[in-house]
Formats: structure tokens, C-alpha cells, sequence
């Protein structure tokens, strides 16, 4: 049973392993640049969009590089139910939602000893409600002619890949440590954006 699996696992374990780790790409990118220049860094990858002065002369970059906006997959998913052998394949529906109203109560209770030794129990109830539930999305859609649900209303769905780095140099210009600021993932199955760029 679980060799039946490896055609699809094998691939996927074989570009993990090549993939760096955030923690690895600052390894990496520390072993290739402190003691060097922040000069180079910045003519190799880009300016910085901030600098803060440090009281020893040195100074503090913010860099942000390789920034993406990505298309996200978002075919839909095959039914959970196997086929039938009837020729159609069931699908659950959700259940409907109510329309005019939706209730909640909330009951607690405290209790103490008063000093004459009486015994108290407090109960308070608390009813809340809302009135109307409405799709806003077709709502919308309906008042700007756009029919619900149709391609042009919807927005694709995206995600934004991007590295950030603190780079912190000397008097003398001279990089002294890096730390990562945000790393998300790579472009292509990478666990670290910038493992992918600072190469």
C-alpha cells in the first residue's frame, strides 16, 4: 500500500531536500558576506529602503528583495465520495444557513457564603441575536449588475513572496552581522524566498 504512493512522494521529497530553510539561507548569506563591504552586497542585490545611524558610526540597513506576486492554484478538488456505479457521484451539500435570524444564550453562574454563613447563588442568562444573513458578495454583485459567482466578479487568488534582511555594518562600512527580517516561501516548492535570491 504505501509503495503506491512514492511516484508521488519521491519528487517532492527530493526538491525539499534542496530547498534552504530560512536558517540556512542566513547561514549561508553570513558566511558569504560578513566581513565584506555592504557596498557589494547592495551593488549585487539592490538598495536598501532604510538605514538607521548607530552611535559607533556603523549603521543598520533594512533590504527587501525579490518581492513576487504569485497565482495560487486553485483548481478544485476532486469529490470526497468514490464513483458510483450508477453513473453519478454524490456530493454533500452544505447545510443551509438561516436565513432571518440566528440566537445564542449564554447561562453563568456564582455562588459565595455570606458572613452569617448563607449560602448565595447568583444565575444570569444572556440572549443574544442577529436578524439577517446575507451573502455580501452577491449582494454586491446583484447592485453592480455583475452576476454572483461569475469570473469577472472574483478576484484571483495570489500570494506575495518576498525576502527581508536586517544587514548591520561598521564605522567603516563593513558588515558585521545579518539577521532575517521576513522570509516567505519560495517560488517554486523552496522553504526560504531568500535561500531562492541570495545564492
Amino acid at each position: 500500500m504505501i509503495h503506491r504512493y512514492w511516484p508521488i512522494a519521491l519528487p517532492l521529497l527530493l526538491a525539499a531536500a534542496g530547498c534552504q530553510t530560512s536558517a540556512e539561507a542566513v547561514s549561508t548569506v553570513n558566511a558569504s558576506w560578513v566581513g565584506r563591504p555592504a557596498d557589494d552586497f547592495f551593488s549585487r542585490y539592490g538598495a536598501p529602503y532604510s538605514t538607521f545611524p548607530r552611535q559607533d558610526g556603523g549603521a543598520i540597513y533594512s533590504w527587501r528583495g525579490g518581492e513576487q506576486t504569485l497565482a495560487v492554484n486553485t483548481a478544485p478538488r476532486p469529490p470526497a465520495f468514490p464513483p458510483s456505479p450508477f453513473g453519478t457521484t454524490p456530493t454533500a451539500q452544505p447545510a443551509p444557513a438561516p436565513l432571518f435570524g440566528d440566537t445564542k444564550s449564554r447561562t453563568t453562574s456564582n455562588s459565595w457564603v455570606r458572613a452569617d454563613g448563607t449560602k448565595v447563588t447568583e444565575t444570569r442568562s444572556r440572549t443574544t441575536s442577529a436578524s439577517v444573513n446575507v451573502e455580501t458578495t452577491k449582494l454586491i454583485g446583484s447592485l453592480l449588475g455583475a452576476a454572483a459567482g461569475s469570473p469577472a466578479a472574483a478576484k484571483p487568488a495570489t500570494r506575495t513572496i518576498v525576502c527581508e534582511l536586517s544587514i548591520t555594518a561598521d564605522p567603516a562600512g563593513v558588515i558585521t552581522a545579518v539577521s532575517v527580517k521576513r522570509d516567505t516561501e519560495g517560488a517554486f516548492l523552496s522553504l526560504s524566498r531568500c535561500g531562492e535570491i541570495l545564492k
